[in-house]
């Protein structure tokens, strides 16, 4: 999605079981430049379409295609949980932690390497 002209907040969800929800700032810009779609029963979760743009990225290089958060001051975390090969990575989009990206890149077998991923909110 692109907006033709600056909007400072948006209205979204209120469809699929999502309650209906205001964005901006950081989250607006993101919601923007990528298209989303809502997890169902899942208010304020998305997945991201752009898969194949996307898969490949770490929260903070996704933040950084668009240069989207310019001089926020942002730290990516790793958690490696016990039983699960794959790592999540999340990235805060604001000081309380409320807003964030979660996502995780899936190893392949043969390779070891990155694989999948999926980004949300």
């Amino acid at each position: 999605k692109r907006f033709q002209e600056e909007v400072s907040s948006l209205c979204i969800g209120g469809a699929k079981g999502h309650v209906e929800e205001t964005i901006d700032g950081s989250l607006l810009r993101l919601y923007s430049v990528y298209r989303w779609k809502m997890i169902p029963r899942c208010t304020g979760r998305y997945t991201c379409r752009d898969h194949e743009m996307v898969s490949g990225l770490r929260p903070s290089e996704l933040l950084g295609r668009p240069a989207l958060l310019e001089g926020e001051d942002l730290k990516e975390r790793i958690f490696h949980l016990p039983g699960r090969v794959d790592p999540i990575m999340i990235l805060p989009l604001d000081k309380l932690n409320e807003t964030g990206i979660i996502t995780y890149v899936k190893k392949s077998e043969d390779s070891g390497g990155d694989g999948d991923s999926s980004c949300e909110r």
